[in-house]
């Protein structure tokens, strides 16, 4: 005789298949969702269902939105209420279709905890002179950005004004770019070589990096 959980874990599959099919996915929508995260059948019908809906009755998300939502956003909205998340970070990047170029890159960006990691970081990025698209564009090669810890954002922040290339310069976000490609020590010993190769003074050259970020680093 099978157990209660078991008899449960057996269920979930149908409820989840009829609550995508709810939401207006197709046959195909559903089967290509699922070749992507076959653990979204496991996941509870009482969390999902609501979560779905929110995602057309509050967000607005279109049929064909929901769809491209869930190729790569299923493991965050079977964990946790994205809804709130999506509202947000939507807002803030300016449109749906943004957000989710981002989301590709990383989805923890949906698991990330607006008070407390998200606005923290956004603001901490807007006080060094970032703009919104400033950060949209950060992110949407590092993924990973906004959900660092304070200081860690910091730690990259200063480490790009270090090489030469002050906060209020245009391309400060390129050099905030480059440091979180490598390491501390490579781009010093970048910078070390540009000094030596053009036989300049240290100032001489973050003036260099900083007409020139990123082809010289």
């Amino acid at each position: 005789m099978l157990s209660r959980s078991r008899l449960k874990s057996a269920s979930n599959p149908d409820a989840i298949l009829a609550l995508l099919s709810g939401v207006g996915l197709s046959s195909a929508d559903i089967a290509e969702v699922l070749v992507a995260h076959p653990l979204l059948l496991r996941g509870s019908p009482k969390k999902i269902g609501p979560r779905l809906h929110a995602l057309r009755d509050r967000l607005g998300l279109s049929t064909p939105q929901i769809a491209c939502f869930l190729l790569v956003g299923s493991r965050a909205l079977r964990r946790c209420d994205v809804v709130p998340k999506l509202e947000f970070l939507i807002s803030f990047f300016g449109s749906f279709e943004q957000l989710l170029a981002i989301i590709k890159k990383s989805d923890r960006i949906l698991e990330a905890d607006v008070e407390r990691v998200l606005n923290p970081n956004i603001a901490l990025l807007r006080q060094w002179g970032l703009s919104v698209r400033d950060i949209a564009q950060l992110c949407s090669h590092h993924a990973r950005m906004l959900t660092c810890s304070p200081e860690r954002i910091k730690e990259f922040l200063l480490r790009a004004e270090e090489l030469g290339v002050p906060r209020s310069s245009r391309m400060f976000k390129y050099a905030v770019s480059v440091v979180l490609d490598i390491t501390k020590e490579k781009a010093a010993h970048k910078l070390k070589f540009l000094k030596s190769t053009l036989g300049c003074s240290e100032s001489e050259a973050a003036i260099a990096v900083n007409a020139n970020y990123p082809a010289i680093v």
